[in-house]
């Protein structure tokens, strides 16, 4: 499987559709983890770490599609939700894509929301 986003741990390997299930992931592995994907998944390489379950690293989030209508069609909703090692790339990535620039978060800043939201998805006890 080929995907913008992979979660390397230190004997296992995770596959994520966007910057946001990419975060998710980490927070729910339990282990430090190296998340790898490139500037605005058709850039240079960009990787950012999680030990002892902080998230190490800069980069940025971009969140183009309103978070109201991510469901209206999840699909392009992952598809444009990437990370950036800064915002003139955000800039650069939306004019060539024809994008409305819109939520730009850090990643440190985005994590403890992150950790808060999937929370105990891993629990066997977790539902929807």
């Amino acid at each position: 499987m080929k995907t913008a986003f992979r979660v390397h741990g230190e004997t296992r390997e995770w596959f994520a559709c966007c910057g946001w299930c990419a975060v998710g992931v980490a927070t729910l592995v339990g282990e430090d983890v190296t998340v790898r994907t490139s500037v605005g998944a058709d850039g240079a390489p960009l990787d950012f770490h999680v030990t002892g379950g902080e998230l190490r690293g800069e980069g940025l989030i971009h969140f183009p599609i309103p978070m109201r209508n991510a469901w209206d069609d999840v699909v392009a909703t992952c598809g444009a939700m990437l990370c950036f090692d800064t915002e003139a790339s955000i800039d650069a990535w939306c004019a060539r894509h024809d994008v409305t620039k819109r939520d730009v978060r850090t990643l440190r800043a985005f994590w403890p929301f992150a950790r808060e939201w999937y929370g105990d998805h891993a629990s066997p006890d977790w539902r929807k």
